[in-house]
């Protein structure tokens, strides 16, 4: 049984949440949002940790709030460290097959 991101849920929950946060389970990758509550349009940020010495978070890329560009956000999220089963904890994986 494969399980896939259910892109729907994540897109409603990233639009209602400003301050939407999501790490991988080791706490090394993360997707953020720009904007406020209940917003539709803003940008999504894939980002490392933050660094120690700076308090800096390297952005790997920057995408779109459309649904069709959450897939590449969590290609993005997972060909930079992060792992599937994340999305698992807040619901976002649903089984096919």
């Amino acid at each position: 049984m494969k399980k896939e991101v259910n892109y729907k849920k994540l897109k409603k929950d990233m639009d209602q949440d400003g301050g939407f946060l999501h790490w991988d389970s080791d706490d090394k990758v993360s997707i953020t949002r720009s904007g406020s509550d209940n917003e539709t349009d803003y940008r999504i940020f894939v980002e490392s940790e933050q660094d120690e010495e700076t308090g800096e978070y390297e952005v790997y890329e920057e995408f779109g709030s459309d649904i069709d560009e959450l897939t590449y956000v969590v290609e993005c999220f997972l060909e930079n460290g992060g792992d599937i089963e994340s999305f698992e904890i807040n619901g976002y994986l649903t089984s096919n097959g």
